[in-house]
């Protein structure tokens, strides 16, 4: 807009009375939060996503240990001892509660293989102490590399983010059987320019392990990527030494 068109603009009419923000900002600042510990959890724990249920305890996914954890309700000062409902096979990312205390919870192997799928977990006849009986109700398709947040924008619709540049929609049938998958946004400089990162990490590996073998075997290990906790830091580090 040129500069003497913008000096004659009218001025926008403001959705808000007259400092509606500054007075309610001034409202949330004059009092300090109040912060407690309600848990813990050991150390090296990467806690990725939670739901708070009806009863306010609250499920807890461990990312990097595959767990799903059950934080009861605790009182407003005080905490309460975690326990460990479930281990999968892949990583645990997001979930939704599609109906009460019905969730789907999304599994991931983003730094492995990329398998993906999509759990169902029944909490309504559950109690604390039982074990549950997640029931896996979809592969995802292996275009899936690196499934992330998801939400819930229909009755029975998830989106689930592809972080390489992929949106799925997931179609929930009522009787909890198969769902229905499909790509809904795709973008293709995203997957493109994942894809060049991950060659070059593996050169830079490739060519490490060429140098110090025995060092990058152990980098490899310790470390989440393309490589590590794979079998292809071994196999690699064998291939480029010939043991």
């Amino acid at each position: 807009m040129p500069p003497e068109t913008l000096s004659h603009a009218e001025p926008a009419v403001a959705p808000f009375p007259e400092n509606y923000f500054l007075d309610n900002f001034a409202l949330r600042t004059d009092k300090s939060a109040l912060i407690n510990t309600v848990a813990s959890f050991p150390a090296n724990y990467f806690l990725e996503n939670l739901a708070v249920r009806a009863d306010n305890s609250v499920l807890v996914t461990a990312m990097n240990q595959k767990e799903l954890w059950y934080v009861p309700a605790t009182a407003r000062i005080g905490t309460v001892t975690p326990i460990l409902l479930h281990t999968f096979e892949e990583l645990t990312w997001s979930f939704n509660e599609i109906e009460p205390d019905v969730f789907y919870l999304t599994t991931s192997n983003v730094y492995t293989n990329h398998e993906s799928s999509l759990h169902r977990i029944d909490l309504r006849k559950w109690s604390p102490g039982e074990a549950i009986q997640p029931q896996k109700v979809l592969d995802f398709p292996k275009d899936a590399s690196f499934l992330n947040g998801s939400c819930l924008i229909g009755p029975r619709t998830i989106l689930v983010a592809d972080s390489v540049g992929l949106i799925w929609r997931v179609d929930l049938p009522k009787d909890g059987s198969t769902p229905s998958v499909r790509s809904w946004l795709h973008h293709d400089e995203a997957r493109t320019a994942r894809h060049q990162r991950c060659a070059l990490r593996r050169e830079a590996w490739i060519s490490l392990l060429h140098r110090d073998g025995k060092k990058a075997l152990h980098a490899c290990e310790d470390q989440p990527g393309d490589f590590g906790r794979s079998g292809r830091a071994r196999a690699c580090f064998s291939g480029a030494h010939g043991g």
